[in-house]
């Protein structure tokens, strides 16, 4: 049958298999779409992981941009500090703590 990969791909194929058994299209699509905004926030976790891991191994110094909460700490602050200057204080380090 092949390798651990191919293996790996046939299982997923049957999970999708069985979890469409029996569902609607509308279902169904729900089920892709709600996998689908897994797969994405698991992508993401494991690149910040990744970046992180190479800012401490001290061998790069990997930017990320602002998140949410320290892109509005830097534009609470903008008042002071000239337009190209907001947000970075976050980005000198890589990941904000």
């Amino acid at each position: 049958m092949g390798g651990k990969a191919e293996k790996y791909a046939f299982s997923i194929t049957a999970a999708g298999a069985a979890l469409a058994d029996g569902r609607s299209p509308e279902e169904i699509a729900l089920l892709s779409a709600s996998f689908m905004q897994l797969s994405d926030v698991l992508s993401t976790i494991a690149a910040v992981r990744a970046l992180e891991k190479l800012r401490d191994s001290g061998d790069a110094n990997p930017k990320l941009p602002d998140t949410p909460d320290t892109a509005a700490e830097g534009k609470a602050d903008s008042d002071s500090k000239s337009p190209d200057k907001v947000g970075t204080e976050s980005q000198e380090g890589g990941v904000p703590e």
